[in-house]
């Protein structure tokens, strides 16, 4: 609301776990009547620029997102879900305040205040985490890739099971496009906004002889990464302070040479394998720890 001619932002209370599922539900059917409407057909993809750019990686993205197989023997197929009871509808809950509708997933149970910088750093972790967790990962003795689920889906799910090719197939969707925003703004935050720059923080002009502030990110994420400390005179232990610019190659080779250090570009290293190729393939994950996976085919 306003106030005094200033956005005030009112605490609400949160959604009920059925209250999500109708909204995600309500979300599937109103983007894709939108997507009707105008002109675009779901199953047709002949006037996505990305498609004609990248027709295998379109394809692929787009099963991923309904769960379904793009490739190979199955293609078309839903991907095989193993556990009791399973079954999809059109919206079901899988956690507090989440919920899935045909590839559309709404999460409403994470609250941050302004001054929780331990969860706001939290949530930034979570959200930048590793998409697949190798130590739930194992082979079947048919040499399918059965991955478990952290925690069990409401409708039953425990486990998912790959081919080998389905597998590379769903990592493939993971990677981004190219030129695509991975984070988007709504309602106030959102760029054409006509309130923003009343919500977000102004941005403090800096001051004379005051070092850049990408500077001292840059500094300190180097500090922490590698214990670089770029701002510290290695031998006195002063503040360092840049004195000159040097861009002229044959100067720069001249001052490596008399140091004694390298000027050339180094030398590329070697294609390996990666480390996912190295997935235990022993005899520990037999049939007690898997659960029967037969009925899934």
């Amino acid at each position: 609301m306003v106030k005094d001619d200033k956005p005030v932002f009112i605490p609400v209370f949160p959604p009920s776990d059925e209250e999500v599922a109708v909204l995600v539900q309500r979300i599937n059917i109103r983007v894709r009547r939108l997507l009707e409407k105008c002109g675009y057909e779901l199953t047709d993809f002949s006037e996505d620029p990305f498609a004609h750019e990248q027709p295998v990686f379109s394809e692929i993205a787009g099963a991923s997102i309904q769960s379904r197989i793009a490739m190979g023997e199955r293609a078309g197929m839903k991907v095989r879900r193993i556990g009791t009871g399973v079954s999809i509808g059109d919206a079901y809950i899988v956690g507090k305040r989440c919920a899935l509708s045909d590839g559309f997933s709404l999460h409403a149970n994470v609250q941050i205040r302004q001054d929780e910088r331990k969860a706001l750093e939290k949530l930034v972790r979570y959200t930048a985490r590793a998409p697949i967790a190798l130590e739930r990962m194992s082979e079947t003795p048919e040499g399918k890739i059965l991955y478990a689920l952290k925690t069990p889906y409401s409708d039953g799910t425990t486990h998912i099971l790959f081919d080998r090719m389905e597998l590379v197939e769903k990592v493939i969707a993971l990677i981004p496009p190219p030129r695509a925003n991975l984070l988007r703004y709504h309602g106030v935050l959102a760029a054409n906004s006509k309130i923003r720059r009343q919500i977000i923080p102004e941005i403090q002009e800096k001051k004379e002889g005051e070092t850049s502030p990408n500077k001292k990110k840059w500094a300190e994420l180097l500090k922490r990464s590698f214990a670089i400390d770029i701002l510290k005179c290695s031998a006195c232990g002063g503040k360092m302070r840049v004195i000159a610019t040097i861009k002229d190659p044959a100067v720069i080779r001249k001052i490596l040479g008399h140091l004694d250090l390298p000027f050339g570009a180094p030398k590329r290293m070697p294609p390996r394998a990666p480390p996912q190729m190295e997935m235990d393939t022993s005899n520990d994950n037999d049939s007690q720890n898997n659960p029967t996976y037969d009925d899934a085919f």
